[in-house]
């Protein structure tokens, strides 16, 4: 029997916007379909295609700094892409190995709107809802258009540059090694650039998914938190002793959930 009369609006209110995030990048740890072998058809698949993306990108960086440049200094400055990868991946492997940890967390959550009967209870969990909503998609909106103008805008318009040694190259947005593969030359260069692309979508994809399962975790907390000093000033401010074991149970009860 679910408590709440509003609760499969409110459910699909308060994950819609982390189910569209995850499932892009099959990390959602709910099934799409009551197959258990067609949601493993395509978790393994989606996984098998990010990783060889952020793999294809990585890669070429390693090849460039420790295979063509010699300069420590050089190799700090491309430092960057390599961290970032190298962290992103093992975000996404975590996630993708502790789904069912994700999954009962949201669980939790799931139970706890089930149960909702408080208007205001309600009300104080909407707002939490927004609020990570808000966070989530100011996250996504400063991400992505990173991506946008860092891995696509500006390569093609800085377009060529010629170098001290009057040789021709275009730019992209991580380096990558010449040696297997000329990437000045078309349509290598288009390639590359589109896989870079990709896959630093993937791994801003990687950082709003993983940012949002903190966010509404930590939003719901915060309102079950204010609930639980709610019950308390209510045992407080009880004056009937007949009420004060069973107020005093809810707020144990409460607490004991929240921990």
């Amino acid at each position: 029997m679910i408590a709440n009369k509003y609760y499969e609006y409110d459910i699909e209110n308060a994950f819609a916007m982390n189910r569209f995030f995850s499932r892009i990048i099959g990390i959602w740890p709910f099934a799409r379909t009551n197959s258990i072998h067609l949601e493993l058809i395509e978790t393994v698949t989606l996984a098998f295609v990010c990783i060889a993306f952020i793999m294809c990108e990585t890669i070429p960086i390693v090849l460039y700094m420790f295979v063509i440049l010699t300069d420590v200094r050089l190799r700090l400055k491309v430092m960057s892409c390599l961290v970032y990868s190298i962290i992103g991946l093992i975000k996404y492997s975590y996630v993708l190995l502790h789904k069912n940890q994700v999954r009962n967390c949201l669980i939790l959550i799931d139970e706890d709107w089930r149960d909702v009967v408080n208007p205001s209870v309600r009300i104080s969990m909407i707002d939490k809802v927004r609020i990570g909503k808000r966070l989530t998609v100011t996250c996504a909106l400063f991400v992505y258009l990173f991506c946008l103008v860092f891995r696509m805008i500006m390569p093609l318009a800085i377009g060529k540059v010629v170098t001290p040694q009057n040789i021709t190259i275009r730019t992209l947005p991580c380096p990558a090694d010449p040696i297997i593969f000329d990437v000045q030359r078309s349509p290598t260069y288009e390639i590359m650039l589109f896989i870079e692309f990709i896959g630093g979508f993937i791994k801003y994809t990687i950082t709003v998914a993983t940012f949002g399962f903190v966010t509404i975790c930590a939003m719901h907390f915060c309102v079950q938190s204010e609930i639980l000093v709610t019950l308390m000033n209510d045992f407080v401010n009880e004056s009937r002793p007949e009420y004060l074991n069973k107020k005093l149970a809810t707020v144990v009860e409460h607490q004991i959930k929240i921990r």
